[in-house]
């Protein structure tokens, strides 16, 4: 378990949940960009962008850009249209104080990130099939972060086949993909916390094996 401050805990939070949506804004740029006509201010420059491997050039690059985009919005990055799922381990009163709520601020605050979320905070006592069927998608523009306190309970409470089936019920859903009907991202990510003084603490049978394979659970003991 790797163990990092608070101030390294909201850098990797915000890189991990939010790196989806950082590259749909960064794809959206470029598309905008591609899409204007550059102004040529030299003969040389005329030249160039009026050569035809030049003009197929950025032609075939928007519509990389474009598809990579819809996918990424639809889809995600991560297998199976599942998102990043964070847990933050330590004296989870003060990762509410020095990181979830120093997130909130930072991304309310903060314009180099300008993003659109709902945040959504709930005891794992409430979480369960009622809940996740019921949980409406996110009011933000950019989706939203759910944080669940008490990870154990949660892990107690149902078995590793539940958690699984109530976690990927929460971040995606069938839907209309560029292929046809498939998996699609709900928009909603999920964030953990466990108060624990152990480090080292594990959950051997959970659904912490299933998500680690799938390469998007992230683990940190918060100091």
């Amino acid at each position: 378990m790797a163990k990092i401050t608070s101030e390294q805990a909201i850098s990797n939070v915000v890189f991990t949940s939010l790196s989806d949506i950082h590259s749909i804004k960064v794809l959206e740029e470029s598309i905008k960009s591609l899409s204007c006509r550059e102004e040529a201010s030299s003969k040389e420059d005329i030249e160039f962008l009026n050569d035809p491997r030049y003009k197929q050039f950025m032609e075939e690059k928007l519509k990389e850009d474009k598809k990579e985009l819809e996918e990424l919005k639809i889809q995600g990055s991560h297998p199976d249209a599942l998102q990043p799922i964070v847990l933050l381990m330590g004296n989870s009163s003060l990762i509410q104080e020095n990181v979830i709520d120093a997130i909130k601020k930072k991304i309310a605050d903060d314009e180099h990130y300008g993003y659109d979320l709902e945040f959504r905070e709930i005891d794992s006592s409430e979480l369960n099939e009622n809940f996740v069927l019921s949980l409406p998608k996110p009011k933000g523009t950019d989706g939203g972060l759910l944080v669940i306190s008490h990870f154990s309970k949660f892990v107690d409470s149902f078995t590793p086949n539940d958690q699984i089936k109530l976690l990927c019920t929460i971040m995606r859903t069938h839907g209309v993909t560029p292929y046809g009907i498939g998996l699609v991202c709900t928009g909603w990510r999920i964030i953990f916390l466990e108060n624990s003084e152990d480090e080292n603490k594990w959950w051997p049978d959970s659904c912490v094996q299933y998500f680690g394979n799938k390469n998007c659970l992230y683990s940190y003991f918060v100091e």
